[in-house]
């Protein structure tokens, strides 16, 4: 355990699980305070509680959330900031698949609405919230994770795509 983020505050959003939570276990082995932030709020618990006991329950902070919510992720950003006094760091990983995926014919609006706002405006609602935090204190660092599917490309049947026949 390192000392290097003692006395520092992170949020990181989609942190129940996976990436997330391996980035929150990271800042808190680094010393930071950290908040799980997940819609799934039993994930976020599960992983506060590990966390907890390895490193202190002041030291970690679950937090319901949906990130497309603008005033639930402000509500979150107000507890943060004021069960630790600052916030000094975001890591925005929260997005991914979202599933059922389907044909891009059988795709409808509503489904890519809830695709393109969990993946990308949760970003600039989350940094849109913590921004007058950091903006007071003169300090503060932001992290966007992204997929790698923009280099790789996406695995048949993760989004909606439509592939010409072979005919």
């Amino acid at each position: 355990m390192s000392d290097r983020l003692s006395n520092r505050v992170a949020i990181v959003t989609g942190a129940a699980h996976g990436l997330g939570s391996a980035y929150a276990a990271r800042l808190a082995d680094a010393g930071a305070a950290v908040s799980i932030v997940d819609i799934n709020g039993d994930g976020a618990d599960s992983v506060a509680n590990a966390l907890a006991s390895k490193h202190g329950s002041d030291r970690v902070f679950a937090f319901r959330a949906d990130v497309t919510d603008s005033e639930a992720v402000a509500a979150m950003a107000a507890a943060v900031a004021e069960r630790w006094g600052r916030i000094d760091a975001l890591v925005n990983n929260a997005g991914g698949a979202l599933y059922p995926t389907a044909p891009a014919e059988a795709f409808t609006r509503e489904q890519w609405i809830r695709v393109i706002d969990v993946n990308l405006t949760s970003t600039w609602i989350c940094c849109m919230a913590v921004l007058p935090y950091m903006r007071a204190a003169r300090y503060g660092k932001i992290v966007n994770v992204s997929s790698t599917t923009v280099a790789k490309g996406t695995p048949l049947g993760l989004a909606p795509i439509s592939l010409p026949s072979r005919g």
